[in-house]
């Protein structure tokens, strides 16, 4: 019989994110775990002064070391959860994404007092679901987050920007239209930024998915530089905009404009993300090894 480890990856659908993420609400850190500590050492400083035999003198010290100990043993905890997230989102960037989504999966209950990790760690599994084509599970743990920020802070724009552009992939082309709309004021506040950067793709994406390829040309004089906060990241627009070039019949700059990505992303990673790049791939890279013509 197969182990568990051996079965094969299924990722959660959208009604188990989204009982996963009822289940373990950030709650904040208990008042009890908060008040404690200060209660014992105002308990110990207490007896100090109150007592005077030597046994009794005791107490307050094996107090304070009991608190001491508590205190060291919970920044042990909050690295140690500290660490765990790290890994989850080193795993994100190498794209080992089933190993990354299970243990953010595993992960998310003991977060539950510490809300910043919390929230990190579910952007990572909505991240990591829309990589894996989940899209309609990664709307769920964006909306999830998205609800709980005010609108208008950076990291909600951000978000929000991620959910556009997953809605974009699933074809929910209306939804994603509008959002594009509503975000675009607090966008011009933020110019320069990974932000604007990435609604500078979702744009684009925009543009691909239906078909105004005309539009992502005559709009791409400035996108290097406007793709360039994304890092690596900006790959994707490169590759988007070889294969608007290419259904112009554009041939050259469409190859440009893909050597580009590569650079930046292996053709399988765009291709995962974007199926439709899929054929624009193999024709280029078929270009690109085939002898120069003889004279």
């Amino acid at each position: 019989m197969p182990s568990k480890r051996d079965q094969p990856f299924t990722p959660p659908s959208a009604d188990q994110v989204q009982r996963h993420l009822d289940r373990h609400p950030p709650r904040g850190p208990s008042r009890l775990s908060t008040w404690l500590p200060l209660a014992a050492l105002g308990a110990a400083a207490a007896m100090t002064f109150m007592t005077n035999e030597y046994t009794a003198g005791l107490l307050p010290w094996l107090l304070l070391g009991g608190v001491i100990f508590f205190m060291g043993y919970r920044v042990s905890a909050m690295r140690n959860l500290e660490q765990r997230v790290a890994r989850v989102q080193e795993l994100t960037i190498l794209r080992h994404l089933p190993q990354s989504l299970r243990l953010a999966w595993r992960l998310l209950p003991d977060l539950s007092t510490i809300p910043e990790l919390h929230g990190r760690t579910v952007a990572l599994i909505a991240d990591n679901l829309d990589r894996l084509g989940c899209h309609d599970a990664a709307i769920v743990a964006y909306d999830y987050l998205i609800e709980r920020l005010p609108p208008n802070q950076p990291g909600s724009v951000h978000l929000r920007i991620h959910r556009t552009m997953v809605q974009l992939s699933n074809e929910q082309l209306t939804d994603a239209d509008d959002s594009l709309r509503r975000l675009r004021a607090a966008v011009d506040e933020m110019p320069g930024t990974p932000v604007s950067a990435g609604y500078r793709l979702a744009q684009l994406i925009q543009r691909v998915q239906t078909n105004h390829f005309d539009e992502a040309v005559n709009e791409s004089d400035n996108l290097l530089e406007e793709l360039r906060p994304l890092g690596i990241e900006a790959g994707y627009g490169h590759a988007l905009m070889a294969l608007s070039c290419f259904n112009l019949e554009d041939h050259e700059a469409a190859q440009t404009w893909w050597s580009s990505a590569t650079l930046l992303l292996p053709p399988a990673t765009l291709t995962r993300r974007f199926n439709q790049l899929q054929s624009l791939s193999e024709q280029l890279t078929a270009n690109q090894s085939s002898p120069p013509p003889t004279e």
